[in-house]
């Protein structure tokens, strides 16, 4: 037997985790924060976003216990997405600040049909704000649902 034998690489690829490379999404964190005011982050989610958040450079001791929960539920969480948030470098954040930010983002995150309401009829801007608040902050969720409210009416 050969010494090349002995220390060849096995040809199968690795299981490993630590090994396994997965494109990171790129992590909005003034949107994640406006979410979270509004209810719209699940606690599970919390990982996958801490997890997202150090790949991209953020660091922070409640990011990493983030990362590292299993199953987590809200009570769980306690206050540690608020600390997350901060190591991330932003400043608390209220439901009013958060529904405005949401709002700025329409142009990205919203169809066509809710943007022309907003710009055409000012009014209608509180009517979207409360739609927003009460998905918490799931603007495709808030879409779809005005728009279905609409035709079946």
């Amino acid at each position: 037997m050969s010494v090349t034998a002995i220390f060849r690489q096995p040809t199968f690829p690795s299981a490993s985790i630590y090994e396994m490379t997965e494109p990171t999404k790129h992590l909005d964190i003034r949107l994640l924060q406006a979410r979270w005011v509004l209810g719209g982050v699940a606690p599970e989610e919390w990982v996958d976003q801490a997890i997202s958040a150090l790949d991209q450079g953020f660091d922070g001791t409640a990011l990493r216990q983030l990362a590292g929960l299993v199953r987590p539920t809200q009570r769980y969480l306690g206050l540690l997405p608020e600390r997350a948030l901060a190591e991330m470098g932003l400043d608390l954040c209220d439901k009013e600040r958060a529904i405005s930010l949401l709002v700025a983002r329409g142009a990205l995150l919203t169809s066509k049909t809710i943007l022309s309401l907003i710009e055409r009829f000012p009014a209608f801007s509180p009517r979207w704000r409360k739609h927003l608040e009460y998905w918490h902050g799931d603007l495709l969720e808030a879409t779809t649902i005005w728009r279905s409210s609409r035709t079946s009416s």
